[in-house]
């Protein structure tokens, strides 16, 4: 098979993983309090801004891929894993998996297809336009890398790497065969870490 044709086909795998937004409605132009991209400078001063676009998107109706029974969610959860892998490779970097963002299209017993849900904190890598450090650290805390739970990656002076959302989804990994059976949840959060506390996370 030629180059072209096996990139042709990584994108189409990746695309086909992602939802599809028919009715994608613009609904603020840019939020009124631009970022500064360094997370020491003050708002107003010179350099860099990183703006954000509030947008309200009608997407299709999914499920959890987490409602599935098992075999469903492990065949899911590696079709969104390589989706994933083929959108970071060509510059398009979710940065917040979660297991509520592992959703399916079809039904148990249908040909499903699983789709990496909630893409609104991704980045474009690729985009000339786009201001970006690669420092900022977006995600669900039980799912994040260990990387990203220090002070020093919390204070955006670690850069975001492709083995971090490739630890987020063993993360969710973990915590489906813990808190799942059978596609029925047996526990909010598996047992051992009740009295954890998110907000210090380390």
């Amino acid at each position: 098979m030629s180059q072209k044709r096996r990139l042709s086909d990584a994108l189409n795998e990746a695309g086909s993983h992602r939802p599809s937004t028919p009715e994608s409605q613009l609904i603020a132009d840019v939020v009124a309090l631009s970022l500064q991209a360094s997370p020491d400078s003050q708002v107003g001063s010179e350099g860099p801004e990183v703006c954000h676009v509030l947008q309200v998107a009608k997407i299709e109706r999914m499920k959890r891929l987490s409602s599935l029974p098992s075999e469903h969610f492990i065949r899911g959860w590696f079709q969104v894993a390589r989706a994933h892998y083929h959108n970071w490779r060509n510059g398009v970097q979710h940065r917040a998996i979660s297991l509520d963002n592992l959703m399916c299209r079809g039904e148990d017993g249908d040909l499903f297809c699983a789709v990496l849900n909630d893409w609104d904190l991704g980045i474009d890598a690729k985009d000339a336009n786009l201001t970006h450090t690669g420092l900022a650290v977006t995600g669900t805390v039980p799912f994040m890398a260990i990387d990203l739970l220090t002070q020093e990656a919390l204070d955006g002076k670690v850069a975001v790497l492709y083995r971090h959302d490739l630890e987020a989804f063993i993360w969710v990994l973990v915590w489906a065969v813990c808190c799942y059976d059978n596609g029925k949840m047996v526990y909010t959060v598996p047992r051992g870490i009740y009295n954890w506390d998110v907000r210090k996370p380390l």
